[in-house]
C-alpha cells in the first residue's frame, strides 16, 4: 500500500569493536511514527525499494493472518486480543 507522503529514515551501523562490547549490526531507526500511522502489527511486511530515479520508497503489505485469542469474560461477553511476536526475519535482501 502506498499513501504518499515523506519519511526521514536512518541507517546506521552499530560496532563496538573499538569501545569494547559485541555489537556488529546495522539498524533502520524512524520507523515508529510510520508503523503506528499505518497500525503494522506483527506478521505485516515492510518493502523498502529504489525506483530508476534511484528515489527510496517504503510500502507496507498487510499480513493474511493475524494471531487473534478471542476470550470468553465472566459475564458472557468476548474480548478479543491481538497477539504480538518480537520475532524479526529477512525477508528479502539484494
Amino acid at each position: 500500500m502506498d499513501m504518499g507522503g515523506r519519511w526521514e529514515l536512518s541507517f546506521i551501523y552499530y560496532n563496538s569493536k573499538f569501545f569494547g562490547g559485541t555489537r556488529n549490526e546495522y539498524r533502520l531507526t524512524g520507523l515508529t511514527k510510520y508503523f503506528a500511522q499505518n497500525k503494522l502489527v506483527s506478521g505485516d511486511t515492510i518493502i523498502l525499494t529504489k525506483d530508476e530515479d534511484d528515489r527510496c520508497h517504503i510500502h507496507y503489505k498487510r499480513s493474511a493472518q493475524l494471531n487473534i485469542e478471542i476470550v470468553t469474560n465472566s459475564d458472557g461477553s468476548i474480548t478479543k486480543k491481538l497477539k504480538v511476536s518480537d520475532a524479526w526475519k529477512i525477508i528479502d535482501y539484494k
